[in-house]
């Protein structure tokens, strides 16, 4: 989505800045936030919400819920709690800055849906920008640790839905399995039909499905004509039509 500073992006029904966010809006977000989650969800829980994109996008589609966001990176909690503000969805929304697995150890409410787009990056190298490496890589938020910290956040039909990259799915399973979680849903991403999946959106519930239904979506069609922009796919336009009117 660009990297240049004091912009905003403008959505159907509210904005987003985050020119003070360490990782600005981008294609993980936008597809979690319009792909996660169905039925009617009245507690949505945010983890690791940034520029608040996700959260919005949640309370954007599902009008009787709450939404709870938690940030621990101050810069990036204020822009969020900016956001919200500026939203028409601003009673719905709540910022919570603090250290997810500190502040959920002592909540006894749990949430219908969980969403996090995390820190994913391991043994990488790393940025002189601390708050860059706070949202990039896991060491703040382990997916083991993030996995154990639901069990105080989610109740027996909680769906937790997150982003993870394909190369570290052993990871992710494992630390599934030890927690009592279990695949439902999956949506493989590829940049476009020619590359492989290099990420993919994985929804998760307590009790085993009979099945895990998967998805396949590519950003962008096949065909690239060098000097322009490259073309959106048509499913990836029907996923953001709700939300951004180029692609009504």
């Amino acid at each position: 989505m660009g990297k240049s500073t004091n912009r905003v992006l403008t959505f159907r029904q509210f904005t987003v800045s985050d020119d003070r966010c360490a990782m600005k809006v981008g294609n993980d977000g936008l597809l979690l936030g319009a792909w996660a989650a169905n039925g009617n969800p009245q507690r949505i829980l945010d983890i690791g919400t940034g520029s608040g994109l996700v959260a919005l996008m949640m309370a954007q589609r599902f009008p009787a819920a709450a939404v709870t966001a938690v940030e621990l990176e101050p810069a990036a909690a204020q822009q969020a709690r900016e956001n919200f503000s500026n939203s028409p969805f601003n009673d719905r929304l709540e910022l919570i800055e603090a250290d997810f697995v500190h502040w959920v150890g002592g909540q006894t409410a749990t949430w219908d849906w969980i969403v996090c787009n995390p820190p994913f990056f391991r043994d990488k190298p790393k940025s002189p920008q601390p708050a860059r490496n706070l949202a990039r890589h896991d060491d703040s938020l382990p997916i083991e640790v993030l996995f154990a910290s639901l069990q105080n956040a989610s109740h027996s039909a909680t769906r937790f839905s997150l982003v993870w990259p394909t190369d570290r799915l052993d990871d992710l399973n494992a630390a599934a399995q030890r927690t009592g979680w279990f695949a439902s849903k999956k949506l493989k991403i590829h940049g476009t039909p020619l590359h492989h999946c290099e990420r993919q959106i994985i929804e998760w519930q307590r009790i085993q499905p009979s099945v895990c239904y998967e998805e396949v979506l590519s950003v962008e069609e096949s065909t690239f004509v060098p000097g322009t922009v490259p073309e959106r796919s048509g499913e990836f336009k029907r996923l953001m039509a709700p939300f951004m009117e180029r692609y009504a």
